[in-house]
């Protein structure tokens, strides 16, 4: 899933009864970093999260309230200028930089697409869609700020669903293998970045380390998040209303 609150919610349905985060890689089955893809040779010198809010800068972004994926682009923008700033910084920050989008696109993919299709000068993504869809860059190109959020998607096995079918152990052994270094050698030919430890030395030769990368855990949790961004009072609808 996108967020770790998507698998929640199975979760309160009833439908996930198991611990699904006591895996080795604590139910995570790939990584990515939030990431700005730019027109090739980055015509408008776009460096950090602040060149973003520049006049003239034309930004493709998703909405966070109709794509869960949309809230790491928030997250980064908003969590990174917090932590080398101020609460009031962040919020500026990205207030500054939604007014430069002219649409809120549902879902990232979608968002991804309006960038592909000529419209706009930056795109805020995953970096693995970013690579995808650049053809390894060779379309456009790819700006990582020095501080930016690490993506963590989680995958777990829906007990009641798997125990209808009888299919619990096919499953069970598919999630096992995904989190294996074959299945995560595949994942780093898209443009994942690799939870298995064994992959760490060769994920350092083909990524980026950006000089501040955090994590979820680093700015609160989900439950800190969601209630300072995307409550009813939070800073995302905030920031739309002074749109």
């Amino acid at each position: 899933m996108s967020l770790e609150s998507d698998i929640e919610k199975i979760q309160k349905a009833g439908l996930i009864t198991h611990y699904w985060e006591g895996t080795p890689t604590h139910g995570i089955v790939t990584d990515s970093v939030v990431a700005i893809a730019v027109r090739k040779g980055n015509p408008k010198h776009i460096k950090t999260w602040a060149d973003l809010a520049k006049s003239g800068v034309i930004v493709d972004l998703p909405n966070p309230a109709t794509s869960g994926g949309a809230k790491w682009d928030v997250n980064a923008i908003y969590y990174a200028t917090l932590r080398h700033g101020s609460a009031g910084k962040a919020q500026a920050l990205l207030s500054s930089v939604v007014k430069n989008v002219q649409v809120l696109d549902k879902s990232g993919e979608a968002s991804m697409t309006t960038f592909v299709n000529g419209v706009g000068d930056a795109c805020v993504s995953y970096e693995n869609e970013i690579l995808e869809k650049s053809n390894d860059l060779k379309n456009f190109s790819e700006v990582l700020p020095s501080s930016t959020m690490l993506i963590e998607n989680p995958i777990a096995l829906v007990d009641k669903n798997a125990d209808a079918h009888g299919d619990r152990e096919v499953a069970q052994a598919f999630i096992n293998w995904l989190e294996q270094p074959q299945a995560q050698r595949v994942f780093m030919q898209y443009g994942f970045r690799p939870v298995n430890p064994a992959l760490k030395s060769q994920a350092a030769k083909q990524f980026q380390t950006p000089a501040d990368l955090f994590t979820v855990a680093d700015v609160g949790g989900w439950s800190n998040i969601n209630n300072t961004l995307y409550s009813s009072n939070g800073i995302w609808n905030q920031v739309l209303g002074n749109r």
